[in-house]
């Protein structure tokens, strides 16, 4: 019950919102047609899919949500989303603290932190994404300062508690997406004519990185090693080539949107089987791209791509025109996102919250008003009032003049 209500609450405020101005919410979301193309490809899958109710009612969700969060981008503040974003995520830490709830990792004969949440995995990634956050909302110096100083207890126990949960992606793309917003807030400090210097000079050196990070690639066993992490990445390159002879199934549209994780289909119970899933439910491939393309196929893949590179591509393109810690916190969420997608798949869960947060970052990132005032309601326009006509002397009708 618990798993239902909360949604429940979130939709249905959010709804009554929306049904406060029904004629402007309508056209807002009408407007957005590339955020809405992933769970309208979705819904369609149900035509095809293997488990039909199960896709149109997950597909259904995620319409709305997304619906929803296209509505948020346009309609609230995005520093005042990430301040409430900020304060909620400190909550869900200390909570994880206050329980310090562990699971056994059995290859590495350690604990990693769960905390309150179901996994090590998510348990990370919460932390990764309350440091984000954090950063953003301590660097925002219009937000009140109570919320400032709840955000900078945010920034020193979240990577603490990413390390804790020991979940690697997570760390590595915190580095990622941290590094980068730090760098746009600190660009906002520059006076303009020194920002395009210090930008391609901070890109030369990007490159450079990338470039090294490419020859010590041989050395990834022991590096995973290093941090208690198995050559196979925990069963996940098992799964990747599972995945590449399942793609057969249907190439260009998939199996249906969440239709190929189900009890009863001969593929996924095989899979369970043999990763030891007892639960056999809630899993998926650990890769993004084969997530999608066995689900949704090549037209999925080409769906989902577009959306989220046009959404970096837009929240860059903004940042570097407005650098602000805003804008910085949806450049680095963006790519702390795309450093994920090759060991996790939270782009395609109904309420996962990168879909929510790329939606409304695109939505935030395509206004034409600068981000600062981007979502804030416009104000009303005064109703024309007939204007009175006043009679001049020269209207007035002249007195007739008797002739002597």
């Amino acid at each position: 019950m618990g798993g239902v209500l909360a949604p429940a609450i979130f939709l249905g405020l959010w709804l009554l919102t929306a049904m406060a101005h029904p004629t402007q919410s309508i056209a807002q979301v009408v407007r957005a047609r590339l955020p809405l193309t992933l769970p309208l490809l979705a819904c369609a899958s149900t035509l095809w899919s293997r488990d039909a109710p199960y896709t149109i009612k997950i597909g259904s969700e995620f319409l709305i949500v997304m619906v929803i969060a296209v509505y948020i981008g346009h309609r609230m503040a995005p520093a005042k989303l990430i301040s409430a974003l900020t304060v909620a995520t400190v909550m869900q830490m200390l909570a994880s603290l206050v329980f310090n709830r562990h699971e056994d990792m059995f290859y590495a004969g350690n604990e990693a932190l769960v905390g309150v949440f179901g996994s090590k995995n998510f348990m990370g990634y919460m932390a990764a994404l309350c440091s984000l956050l954090s950063l953003a909302t301590v660097a925002e110096r219009n937000q009140p300062q109570l919320v400032r100083l709840v955000a900078a207890g945010g920034l020193v126990i979240g990577p603490i508690l990413a390390l804790q949960a020991r979940s690697l992606d997570a760390l590595a793309a915190l580095a990622v997406g941290f590094s980068v917003a730090l760098f746009f807030i600190f660009v906002a400090t520059l006076p303009s004519r020194f920002r395009t210097l210090v930008i391609a000079s901070v890109a030369v050196m990007l490159v450079a990185t990338l470039l090294a990070f490419l020859l010590i690639g041989a050395q990834l066993g022991q590096i995973l090693e290093l941090v208690g992490k198995d050559s196979s990445l925990t069963g996940r390159t098992i799964l990747w080539q599972r995945a590449g002879d399942m793609i057969h199934l249907n190439p260009l549209l998939g199996v249906g949107y969440n239709a190929f994780w189900r009890q009863g289909f001969v593929e996924a119970e095989g899979l369970w089987r043999q990763l030891h899933v007892d639960s056999r439910t809630g899993f998926h491939f650990h890769n993004l791209y084969y997530e999608v393309r066995v689900e949704m196929g090549l037209v999925g893949v080409l769906v989902w791509g577009t959306f989220m590179a046009s959404t970096v591509i837009a929240c860059l393109i903004r940042v570097l025109r407005e650098p602000s810690p805003s804008t910085a916190f949806f450049i680095g969420f963006t790519l702390f996102t795309l450093a994920r997608m090759w060991l996790e798949v939270e782009m395609m869960g109904p309420f996962d919250l990168a879909p929510i947060l790329f939606a409304i970052g695109w939505t935030y990132a395509t206004a034409p008003q600068p981000m600062a005032r981007a979502g804030a309601t416009p104000p009303r326009r005064p109703q024309n009032m007939p204007m009175l006509e006043v009679a001049t002397t020269q209207d007035l009708p002249r007195p007739k003049t008797r002739a002597l």
